[in-house]
């Protein structure tokens, strides 16, 4: 068995698990510090898109962006744009960079997005943590997607709790007295790779060394999403339930219909071709397609 197959049968949905060296360097050739510093540099780069924030709150943008015109030009005036002494000084204050959508900048990180979409079959974004010596840019929380986390410079202190058994597709924030203990407390070092499944409390704090870490983000496909998709293809398809109507105002004859439809409709499920429930996401794409258009 493969490591990928180990993973999809060990891991995957049942836990969060840290992958120690599983990722080769030399890690700047994924992403650096000096990526990130040459990024600031750019005026295009918005606030939609980098975030700040220190000990749980978000940094106003204000306070780290700017307005800016091209060509002196007041019909191209855009609002926003990140300023980078701002953001360096916020840093040293101990503010945590966050990156949101990096593979929609960088095409080396847009190709890595890519290999993890075609296997998950769902849109995956990947997001840049900077995070000063110390520093801890965001409380306990767990996020509404499947979290693969890796380690690209100096080391991250993670402590993450069970994967309870309901559990909420929205962002939700914890206190730590109001948490058990952790079942992961370890440093992450450079080409760790830590998985957290979705909806699963974890909190991490930087070290003796400012770190940086990439996290990829995949939404959790249910399977009352595929099969909604192969029961509503069905229901398309033939024209028994699309184009018979049901006697609504009378319960016993609507009954007796209802039961030799639905009697049908589980006989079509039964000799349905199983792969309609195997299909890539419509979005899958978004953020990993790279296509050549002029060479």
């Amino acid at each position: 068995m493969g490591k990928k197959d180990l993973f999809f049968s060990h891991h995957f949905d049942r836990g969060s698990q840290i992958f120690k060296a599983a990722i080769p360097g030399p890690f700047d050739d994924i992403f650096s510090i000096a990526d990130l510093d040459e990024a600031l540099n750019f005026e295009a780069l918005r606030s939609d898109y980098l975030i700040l924030a220190r000990q749980g709150e978000l940094i106003p943008a204000h306070r780290y962006s700017k307005t800016i015109q091209v060509r002196d030009t007041p019909q191209r005036t855009y609002h926003n744009c990140i300023d980078p002494e701002k953001v360096h000084r916020l840093v040293d204050e101990g503010a945590t960079i966050f990156w949101t959508g990096v593979n929609h900048f960088n095409s080396n990180v847009r190709r890595i997005s890519a290999i993890f979409a075609e296997e998950l079959g769902v849109r995956v974004d990947a997001d840049i943590f900077l995070t000063p010596p110390r520093a801890r840019g965001f409380v306990i929380h767990h996020d509404p997607f499947d979290t693969y986390i890796v380690q690209l410079s100096g080391t991250k202190n993670w402590k993450v709790w069970p994967t309870p058994e309901e559990r909420p597709k929205q962002w939700v924030a914890y206190s730590q007295e109001d948490m058990p203990a952790p079942i992961i407390e370890e440093s992450l070092q450079p080409g760790d790779v830590l998985y957290i499944p979705y909806g699963t409390p974890h909190g991490p704090v930087a070290e003796e060394q400012t770190s940086l870490h990439m996290t990829f983000s995949a939404p959790p496909v249910m399977w009352s999403d595929a099969l909604r998709s192969l029961i509503g293809g069905i229901l398309q398809e033939n024209s028994e339930f699309c184009s018979r109507q049901y006697h609504a105002g009378q319960r016993k004859e609507t009954d007796q219909s209802a039961e030799q439809v639905i009697e049908s409709l589980i006989q079509r499920i039964r000799d349905a071709d199983k792969d309609a429930l195997w299909h890539r996401s419509p979005d899958a794409n978004i953020g990993s397609k790279m296509t050549s258009f002029f060479q």
